[in-house]
Order: structure tokens, then C-alpha cells, then sequence
């Protein structure tokens, strides 16, 4: 077990030194995988990604509200798993996913909805549609 420790740390450390983008830890936004989310679906368009690559491993919020303004759900930052769709690229890629639900834990109505994610003190922000 203790090998596998060692192993992984000296891989990271080659990694750093190999990426400068990591060094200088600065994030990178690639945005929604896709612009419209079928919550109800249960297939593949049933959760939408925002997908980054956050060297410095700094705190994602992300937020979606109605166009009125209103707060709907909030979201939180995962590690990608083999085949989320997030680009592998990157030193430390992450995500934040919304599942097309709000606060109370009901499926959202339809309509136009705006996502909002703030990194390393940058907002990023657009529209994404939920169809039911």
C-alpha cells in the first residue's frame, strides 16, 4: 500500500514539473457539455457537466437561477471519472454537475435557466435549457 502512495506522489510531482499550466494554477473553464438538459430522461442528456481544469484544486461554486433571478439549485465540484465527457488534459480537471433540480429536490419546469460558477474569483456565466 505504501508503495502505490509512492508510486502516485512521484507521478504527480512529473506531472507538475512536465505542465506548467499547474505551476502557475490558473483554472480553465470549458464550459457546459452541452447547452440543454432532459432531466426526466434518464439518458445521457439527464445531468449536464461544466467542465475545468483547476491546477491549484481552488473551490468551484456554481449556481443556477431562473431569468427571474431566483435561485434554483446550487452545485458542488467532482473529480471526473473515466468517460464524464471532460477533457483529460489538464493537470487537475474537475466538474460541476446539475441534475436539473431544485432546492426542494423536485425536477425543475421547463424553460431557460442561467448557470452561474465562480473560480479563483472569475465568474463564468451562460443560459442552458431544460426540455421536459
Amino acid at each position: 500500500m505504501k508503495i502505490k502512495k509512492l508510486v502516485l506522489a512521484m507521478v504527480l510531482v512529473v506531472l507538475m514539473m512536465a505542465n506548467p499550466k499547474a505551476q502557475n494554477g490558473t483554472a480553465k473553464f470549458y464550459g457546459p457539455l452541452s447547452r440543454y438538459i432532459t432531466p426526466t430522461s434518464g439518458g445521457p442528456n439527464s445531468t449536464i457537466l461544466f467542465c475545468f481544469d483547476n491546477p491549484s484544486d481552488s473551490g468551484i461554486v456554481g449556481t443556477i437561477y431562473d431569468l427571474r433571478g431566483s435561485k434554483i439549485a446550487q452545485m458542488s465540484s467532482n473529480q471526473p471519472a473515466a468517460g464524464t465527457g471532460c477533457p483529460q488534459t489538464g493537470f487537475l480537471p474537475q466538474y460541476v454537475s446539475w441534475n436539473g433540480r431544485g432546492i426542494s429536490g423536485g425536477v425543475v419546469a421547463s424553460g431557460v435557466y442561467i448557470y452561474q460558477i465562480e473560480v479563483e474569483s472569475r465568474i463564468y456565466s451562460g443560459t442552458i435549457v431544460v426540455v421536459r
